[in-house]
């Protein structure tokens, strides 16, 4: 159950997450002190994202469905 937002930033997600990985993106966004639990998650997923087209250059790059 996905639904549209009108702020720009797309879809909403729900995801489960252990109590661990929590813990960790709130210490990477008080670390750099980020405003929101969600654009720390948003950073680390592009991270994430750009460190595995760094790992496999010649695969292509993901869309950006709209």
């Amino acid at each position: 159950m996905n639904a549209e937002r009108d702020d720009g930033l797309g879809e909403r997600v729900i995801i489960p997450i252990s109590k661990d990985m929590l813990a960790r993106i709130e210490d990477f966004r008080f670390g750099r002190r980020i405003p929101s639990r969600a654009e720390a998650m948003r950073r680390l997923i592009e991270a994430g994202l750009r460190a595995e087209n760094a790992f496999n250059p010649g695969s292509p790059e993901p869309s950006r469905r709209r």
